[in-house]
């Protein structure tokens, strides 16, 4: 087990703390528990594991089964599906929520689903906009034994609660059958590359922005309910053309 939390994830417990005292909870955290489960909290006389579930591009590359070169840039098309994202997380994380609460003699087992430092920056716009409603789908069609979960971003977007076992019989029938009308396509120019260390402690990249871009990716939904039509797509030149070069909106829609 690793004895310090990543960077990300101390920001997301960070982040639970505050909002959660904010709410007018007292809150602590149980000392040296920092994997499996992530953090302790005692919050309002309770003992509360908190497991940490992080939101990386090579997480939802996995998920299409992708892998892709080192230093090589690509043009990638996928679908925003968080719902998917939600259900994926959950049954990850929840064959464990007996083990979390065993070790530190919790009362429950929350999730926190959180965005990678610098990565997914645009988890709060996507809360935020259409998609808010496919994160509480993915979170309440899936039965699991977590108590709370909530969904949180280094980038603008505080802890917010997609899932709280006491609102079942209010939120459950309509939450779990919310209709999706649509899921928009989202491009980026996409390159895995290793982050140095420089002399400040800040990460350094270096990357050739005018190579020729080796492949375009597109990915089809992983919700098979839906197909996208990748036929108007436009070949780019090199990395450098792509970060200037902003396409129309793309759509899957319905089979």
């Amino acid at each position: 087990m690793r004895e310090e939390r990543t960077p990300t994830e101390q920001h997301a417990i960070d982040a639970l703390v505050k909002a959660l005292e904010s709410e007018g909870f007292n809150v602590s955290q149980i000392p040296d528990i920092t994997d499996r489960p992530d953090a302790a909290l005692i919050v309002g006389g309770r003992t509360v594991a908190v497991e940490c579930r992080t939101y990386t591009s090579e997480k939802v590359l996995q998920l299409h089964g992708i892998k892709i070169e080192r230093d090589k840039p690509y043009q990638l098309y996928f679908p925003l599906e968080p719902h998917i994202w939600v259900k994926s997380a959950i049954e990850a994380k929840a064959k464990k929520v007996e083990d979390y609460i065993k070790r530190c003699n919790a009362d429950a087992c929350w999730l926190v689903l959180h965005s990678e430092r610098g990565g997914f920056a645009q988890l709060g716009d996507m809360y935020s906009g259409e998609l808010s409603k496919l994160f509480l789908y993915g979170a309440w069609s899936i039965k699991h034994y977590f108590e709370r979960i909530y969904l949180t971003g280094e980038d603008g977007l505080p802890p917010v609660c997609l899932y709280n076992i006491e609102d079942d019989e209010i939120f459950r029938d309509k939450y779990s059958s919310i209709q999706i009308q649509r899921l928009p396509v989202q491009r980026f120019l996409f390159a895995n590359v290793v982050a140095t260390e420089g002399e400040n402690g800040e990460g350094k990249i270096t990357f050739n922005f005018n190579q020729k871009i080796i492949q375009n990716i597109l990915l089809q939904p992983l919700d098979k309910r839906f197909k996208v039509d990748y036929s108007g797509i436009e070949n780019i030149e090199n990395a450098f053309i792509s970060l200037q070069h902003l396409p129309g909106m793309i759509y899957a829609k319905p089979v």
